[in-house]
């Protein structure tokens, strides 16, 4: 199932494996899967087992922030983000896991790319809080706007990853 990754990528990995050597053994351990022929998965991806790369993302960005990328699907690996969504709105759920992963990962000293979720406020909250806090903002946009506040994204917040189902 593992095709090869091109060399930039292969790299990025192993740099960041020495680097943060936290990482390493996790970083290792999850196969990585070529997604360029998948058309579903346009910039990386983890469905909790793999992580899905499809190379055209990576050639858009730098070293270090392929090795982000890298280590924000193994962190939601880690911590088990793709088991905990339960019934959680999917999007909202993407979102919460993304602002958290990424609060660690920056204050780490990684650099994050710029389409990357992030507000330091998140640091130290678990994703079921950032959650909840979501929620409650989008009800109150949602009130607001006269819509129903359904976990849509809010300002164009996309992040850079996809959170695939196992």
């Amino acid at each position: 199932m593992t095709d090869a990754l091109p060399d930039r990528g292969m790299r990025a990995r192993l740099q960041l494996m020495l680097s943060h050597p936290f990482l390493a053994s996790a970083v290792a351990r999850l196969p990585v899967v070529n997604a360029l022929t998948m058309a579903w998965c346009a910039t990386m991806a983890t469905d909790g087992y793999y992580i899905y790369v499809d190379p055209t993302f990576c050639d858009r960005l730098t070293d270090e922030e392929i090795s982000f990328v890298f280590a924000h699907e193994t962190m939601h690996c880690i911590l088990g983000h793709i088991d905990r969504r339960e019934d959680r709105e999917r999007n909202r759920w993407n979102r919460a896991i993304d602002y958290a992963t990424n609060a660690l990962l920056v204050e780490s000293g990684l650099q994050m790319p710029a389409e990357g979720l992030y507000g330091r406020k998140f640091l130290g909250m678990t994703a079921e809080d950032i959650y909840r806090e979501l929620e409650e903002k989008e009800k109150e946009k949602g009130k607001e706007n006269g819509t129903d506040g359904s976990g849509k994204p809010n300002s164009g917040e996309k992040g850079f990853d996809l959170h695939v189902d196992p």
